[in-house]
């Protein structure tokens, strides 16, 4: 989390949600690719809940 601030961006829960807001939208380029990639990740995973699909294993 403080790798993060020191990045520009903030990560928090909010309405059964995780977010990431950069701290100023001019500053998006410098959060790292790392945590975009967890990002993008989450959302999969999410996208397959509520599909129904899940990875095998």
């Amino acid at each position: 989390m403080d790798q993060l601030r020191r990045e520009g961006a903030d990560l928090f829960y909010l309405d059964n949600q995780l977010c990431l807001r950069p701290m100023d939208w001019n500053q998006f380029h410098r959060v790292s690719d790392n945590w975009r990639d967890l990002l993008a990740y989450l959302h999969r995973h999410e996208e397959e809940n509520q599909n129904g699909s899940r990875r095998q294993a």
